[in-house]
This record gives C-alpha cells, structure tokens and sequence, in this order.
C-alpha cells in the first residue's frame, strides 16, 4: 500500500489474542491503527471461558440463556471499563518510553521494534528471518503510515439508492416488487431486507428474481433462492 500511495486512504483493524497495553504497541508499530478484543474483555466481564459454546450450554456468561445458569453471572459494565483504563494506561507508558506523544506517530514504526531478546529467548527463533517484516518501506511516493483521509467511491449515486427507495414499501410489509436489474444489484439492498426481517418465520417470504439484463445473470436468477424478502430483485 505504501509502494503505491494507497496506505493513506485505508484503516488497518488487527485482532487476534490482544490482552495487554503491548501488545497494542506492537501492533501499532507493524501499522495497524484499529484494534479489535474478544476475549480478553469477556473473561473480564465474568464470563468462564469453556470449549463447548453452543447455544443453552454457555455456563457462565454474557450469552446464558439457562436462568439457572444466568444466577451464576455476575459480570458488570464497569469491569470492562476498568480493563480497558488499563490497556490505555499501559499503552501511555509504552508510549513515552518509545518517543512517540500519540498512537497515530507510532503506526508504521517497525525501526522501534527490537526482535534480539525474543530471538534469543527461543532457540528456533534463531531461523526466523524477521527482515521482510520489519524492514521499513522505502518509496518515492508520499503516504503516510496511517488513514488520514476519506475515500468517495460513489455509492450515493449508485442504482441501488435508488432501487431501495423504490422498494422501501415493499421491504416493510414483505410484499413484493419486479425489477429489471443486472443481478449484482442485489447486493446493496440486500442490507434492508436483512435488517428488517434477520428473524422469524417472515424471512421465508421473498419475492420473485427480476429478469437480468445478462443472459448468464438471468440463468444465476434462476438457480439461486432469496434469502429474505426483497433481498434480489
């Protein structure tokens, strides 16, 4: 992204096992400038963590439905609250040892990472060639580490507002409605239909598939089942 003067348009979310104020940093330094917990808040909030989650089976969690279950569940807000003051804490002091004053200055700064001590600590690390990863991008272009403006793809303007206007009825009492469209124009008012009727026994009524203007879109119209009312037209 950075090679071609895109890094500056996208922002990159990363997840995976983020349970502590350094492991953010690290994540920041590779350049990710989102950071998305699971587990660890889940464990914070009261939730007993177990291999079979299905429904009704959560012992003790936010997602018991078992009301025997649910007297066991002590969790509260402030829990999670209070975590994450820490993480930020954390994050603050990292910070400052590192030189950096805000998260954004640290996005991208893969030269502040020093891999010698956890090489060092595993002898199998030893074969790892950490280079490509760590080295920082050389190019002409400028872009910064980090998003720092907005893309307009155009998606007001697209048929799809308008077919969704079109249909708002249609979509509200499940009736139904016939369009002449190509067929990947189902996939932006696809997002209605499912936010009106996600559940319930309503979301078997669809109406018809609309004619294609393509003839391998009509023979795709054909063969494919709506998912919820309105969801192809």
């Amino acid at each position: 992204m950075l090679r071609n003067g895109l890094r500056d348009r996208i922002t990159v979310q990363v997840d995976g096992q983020l349970k502590t104020g350094r492991d953010v940093i690290v994540a920041a330094l590779l350049g990710a400038e989102e950071f998305g917990f699971a587990t660890a808040p889940l464990v914070v909030s009261g939730c007993v963590m177990m291999r079979r989650l299905s429904p009704r089976h959560v012992p003790v969690g936010i997602a018991t439905q078992n009301p025997e279950l649910r007297k066991h569940f002590a969790g509260q807000p402030e829990f999670i609250e209070t975590f994450f003051h820490y993480i930020a804490e954390e994050c603050r002091e990292l910070l400052a040892a590192l030189g950096f004053r805000t998260m954004a200055e640290a996005v991208g700064r893969v030269d502040s990472l020093d891999t010698a001590a956890a090489i060092d600590h595993f002898w199998k690390a030893g074969k790892l060639d950490l280079r490509p990863i760590l080295e920082p991008v050389v190019t002409s272009m400028s872009s910064a580490l980090y998003r720092t403006r907005d893309q307009d793809h155009g998606l007001d303007a697209a048929l799809d507002c308008e077919l969704i206007e079109a249909c708002d009825a249609a979509i509200s009492e499940a009736g139904a409605s016939s369009w002449s469209v190509p067929f990947a124009m189902s996939t932006v008012p696809s997002g209605p239909c499912s936010a009106r009727w996600s559940r319930g026994a309503t979301a078997a009524r669809a109406f018809p598939m609309a004619r294609s203007r393509s003839p391998l879109g009509a023979r795709r119209a054909k063969a494919s089942a709506p998912l919820c009312p309105a969801a192809s037209l």
